[in-house]
């Protein structure tokens, strides 16, 4: 049995390194687009469980809720299927 841990930081693209260096931030569908890869390489190399964090910004649950779309064929935003 192969278990992961995941801990997603929604404050990470909002640092201060990131506001003094002029570095663009993430917006929150972004980072959720962001784990949602993560999650399904994850997926991909045969997981059995996936233990996470929640965290103020739900962003492990929305990906999860962008994945489950997908797998069921539904549309997923900005015009298209995937």
């Amino acid at each position: 049995m192969v278990s992961v841990g995941l801990m997603v930081n929604p404050s990470a693209s909002h640092d201060v390194r990131r506001l003094i260096s002029l570095a663009r931030t993430m917006s929150v569908h972004e980072r959720a687009n962001a784990v949602a890869r993560i999650i399904g390489g994850l997926a991909a190399s045969g997981i059995d469980t996936l233990f996470y964090m929640a965290e103020p910004a739900g962003l492990v649950e929305r990906a999860g809720r962008g994945a489950q779309a997908v797998d069921a064929g539904e549309p997923t935003g900005r015009g298209g299927r995937r």
